[in-house]
């Protein structure tokens, strides 16, 4: 018996799995920013930098979903006139890079709502919200996409929290997840993403809820993430302005919970500073079980911040499923792409000929 015959029996007789891996690109809150903006000396962002690291991963053999969760349009502030042309570059920018999802958030209608329509029938990528409806209880747009990574089904939810604009209704989306979500991941190997233009009330609602969510990409606050945070389900903001683009890679296991290997790896560095605090002269982190010895008090702190190192750590070791993301800056090291830039230069033409 050869030795990768042996191997492949071992894998059929125990059940191994290797997983799925998988990689979203997001943005979030981009407010109709088709340039770099931002510092005069430092200026961040541009449709054409997005493509040009949308690309770039592709180079690697990678097909990313590229995914925006909302307040994608209009920056809305009440100061600025809301443009007719920028959303149009937008679209033609998206249509050319590819877009698997976008869900529409409260800026998005500044407006209107034909006026949305009609940008979605230019789009060749899908708006997506399952809480968005006409005043006849119509949904304006599907409220999920499904697509299929390396053997596993990828779910892909919008929703919004409610806000107020003419011609539509805006439910409850944690109740209209808690309805759709079951229907829709009937099993454990299902990887669910939720596009979320959340409110922070809602947020808390969602992670207090059983909703079977494995990833949220929010829109609505503008912080950029350095982790999935501390709740239950992993959420991910890329900031604001189109400056950041988040690639998150998923191994998915099909079972068992996902980590967050960015959270572990923030609760590792919390836990090393608070000992290097700690040192002593004459002592290495090693050592400083010897050195508080005779203070009960820090002695509990030095155990409990290396417990914490220790979890953590065999978190990352043994995780079946897990997420790590990378926080793309479109700074000016970024080349543009000419086919995008050449889009986003046509847009701003028409601006200033007043079309």
């Amino acid at each position: 018996m050869t030795l990768i015959y042996k191997i492949v029996l071992i894998i059929l007789v125990m059940g191994i799995s290797f997983g799925s891996k998988f990689v979203f690109m997001a943005t979030t809150n981009v407010v109709g920013e088709t340039e770099p903006c931002g510092w005069k000396k430092k200026p961040l962002g541009g449709l054409a930098r997005k493509a040009t690291v949308i690309n770039d991963v592709k180079s690697e053999g990678v097909n990313p979903f590229i995914v925006d969760a909302g307040d994608l349009f209009f920056k809305d502030d009440g100061k600025t006139t809301p443009s007719l042309i920028t959303p149009e570059t937008i679209v033609e920018s998206y249509n050319w890079m590819g877009c698997h999802a976008f869900s529409p958030g409260s800026k998005d209608f500044a407006l209107g709502r034909n006026f949305l329509e009609d940008l979605e029938n230019k789009s060749t990528f899908p708006y997506i919200s399952c809480n968005i409806y006409s005043l006849d209880s119509k949904r304006l747009f599907e409220p999920y996409v499904e697509y299929e990574a390396d053997g596993t089904k990828i779910i892909i939810i919008g929703a919004a929290s409610s806000f107020n604009s003419d011609n539509i209704l805006v439910t409850d989306p944690i109740k209209e997840l808690e309805l759709l979500v079951p229907m829709l991941k009937q099993s454990s190997s299902d990887f669910v993403l939720l596009l979320f233009n959340g409110s922070e009330v809602d947020m808390n609602r969602l992670q207090n809820s059983n909703i079977n969510i494995d990833l949220v990409v929010r829109s609505k606050k503008k912080t950029r993430s350095s982790d999935g945070g501390t709740k239950r389900i992993p959420v991910y903001m890329a900031g604001d302005r189109g400056k950041y683009v988040y690639r998150i890679d998923v191994n998915w296991n099909k079972e068992g919970e996902i980590v967050d290997i960015p959270r572990q790896n923030s609760l590792i560095r919390l836990a090393k500073n608070r000992l290097n605090r700690m040192k002593k002269e004459g002592y290495t982190l090693e050592q400083l079980e010897e050195a508080y010895k005779d203070n009960p008090d820090a002695l509990k702190k030095v155990l409990h911040y290396k417990s914490q190192i220790a979890d953590a750590e065999k978190k990352i070791s043994s995780s079946s499923s897990s997420l790590n993301m990378e926080k793309i800056e479109l700074g000016k090291k970024v080349m543009d792409t000419p086919e995008v830039l050449a889009i986003v230069d046509r847009g701003i033409k028409r601006e200033k000929d007043g079309e």
